[in-house]
């Protein structure tokens, strides 16, 4: 064999040997790599799909941010086009497959006693070389021990959405539940409206965490001091209803000496986040010597039964 013909084999054999290398380990590993990365972002994305950090701390404007019920009227209101007004059913139906709460239509007879009043106009509104597509959030909320109960929310429809879904009414009924923006584009709640948005996981999961707590009262003692002097007593205390619901007004305060009941006091209906105060003086007491003073609240069901008692040994 001849020098050329050495070569031409060798060049031959190279050349196959890097074709086998390129069909069986072929060089766009790192391009995988990239897109599996981009799958691995994406998905982390989805886990976290309203915010994209770990905390969850903003979802709403305020923390326990609820109305009173997951059963929350809502009126509709004339200035709403056939249009809207679907869109604004089809959010609601939504809201109502996804989580524990369910909307109802308030009696047209009593307008402005609904706890969602929802509007339309048809002028556009700009800021920010923006369009508007509507407005929405609570505007009236108590603030009840660790909830923030809303008793009033509104929406202002402007623009249809352009979608399949009704992705503006669904997002304006969400502020007015109390959701804040989300800082992730691909969720229902960020700031501007595109129609591939989703409602995703972690808001239907807020909803039924905040509206699974019963809708009851509960009353509490906010501040009890007392002063016996000879065989007399006299006291001051609030109370108050830190809970998410009125009470039935067939409460009682009852002041105990000894085990032995001295006073007893009823209590008008309170609404959550409503106190009230009482001052009684030269309240006679049989016994002469006090072991033990005991006030407590006499009610029916309750969230919290342990801040019903106060003692002073």
């Amino acid at each position: 064999m001849n020098l050329n013909k050495f070569f031409t084999i060798l060049v031959l054999l190279i050349m196959f040997g890097m074709l086998v290398v390129y069909w069986f380990f072929p060089f766009n590993n790192f391009e995988d790599a990239k897109i599996k990365n981009t799958i691995n972002s994406e998905n982390y994305t989805l886990n976290n799909d309203f915010n994209l950090s770990h905390s969850q701390e903003h979802f709403q404007f305020y923390p326990y941010l609820r109305y009173r019920d997951k059963n929350i009227s809502y009126l509709i209101y004339d200035s709403c086009s056939l249009n809207k007004k679907d869109e604004m059913n089809r959010a609601m139906d939504i809201l109502e497959n996804e989580t524990i709460i369910d909307f109802y239509v308030y009696d047209n007879s009593m307008q402005g006693g609904e706890e969602i009043t929802i509007t339309c106009q048809e002028e556009n509104i700009e800021k920010g070389g923006l369009f508007v597509a509507g407005e929405g959030g609570p505007t009236e909320i108590v603030k009840s021990g660790k909830y923030n109960i809303i008793k009033k929310g509104e929406v202002l429809l402007i623009r249809e959405t352009e979608c399949a879904k009704p992705n503006v009414a669904l997002h304006e009924l969400l502020h007015a539940l109390g959701f804040d923006h989300s800082e992730n584009p691909r969720n229902i709640m960020f700031s501007v409206s595109k129609c591939y948005q989703r409602l995703g996981n972690e808001i239907p999961k807020k909803i039924n965490e905040i509206y699974s707590i019963p809708s009851l009262p509960d009353l509490a003692f906010k501040e009890v001091s007392h002063n016996p002097h000879q065989r007399y007593l006299d006291f001051n205390l609030s109370i108050v209803n830190v809970g998410v619901d009125s009470t039935e007004g067939d409460e009682n305060v009852v002041i105990d000496v000894n085990n032995k009941t001295v006073k007893n006091i009823s209590l008008e209906s309170l609404g959550p986040g409503e106190g009230t105060k009482y001052m009684l003086k030269n309240i006679f007491l049989n016994q002469l010597k006090i072991k033990e003073i005991r006030f407590y609240i006499e009610a029916g069901e309750e969230l919290n039964k342990s801040n019903n008692k106060v003692i002073f040994n």
